[in-house]
């Protein structure tokens, strides 16, 4: 993580937990992600430039058989679920992997859904690699 070098009054965390900490929520277009932000003193007059080093994403979509007929409210509560696990789940610090049982319980809490299948992403687990966090692509209903 070479964006972290060289700013002032800045140590990075030696844990997951002192990273997560520093986290702050931001979002572009509507797509939520977390951000850190680090400040330092440059130029003739001192100014504070703020700067933001964000992970990059790694867009993951899903095909989903048997929940074809459900309502738009119910597929809006399938993208909230897997959007909350990937948040719970992932870091940028390290390789994150996902099992596809991870995925299935997070849709099966909604309630009310009929049986289902995960027929995309092919293979599992899912992973995202160091400095990288997933973000929800198509979701597709079969």
């Amino acid at each position: 993580m070479s964006g972290f070098t060289n700013v002032a009054g800045f140590a990075p965390p030696t844990s997951i937990a002192g990273f997560m900490g520093l986290l702050q929520t931001a979002s572009f277009r509507g797509v939520p992600f977390k951000v850190i932000a680090a400040q330092t003193k440059k130029g003739r007059r001192q100014a504070i430039h703020e700067y933001a080093v964000a992970p990059e994403a790694s867009m993951q979509a899903f095909t989903i058989a048997g929940l074809s007929g459900i309502s738009s409210m119910q597929q809006a509560q399938v993208s909230a679920a897997l959007t909350t696990l990937f948040l719970q789940k992932d870091s940028p610090l390290a390789t994150t992997s996902i099992e596809q049982s991870d995925c299935a319980a997070a849709i099966t809490a909604i309630g009310g859904l009929p049986s289902f299948a995960i027929t995309a992403p092919s293979s599992w687990p899912i992973t995202s690699a160091a400095g990288f966090l997933f973000t929800l692509g198509t979701v597709t209903y079969s």
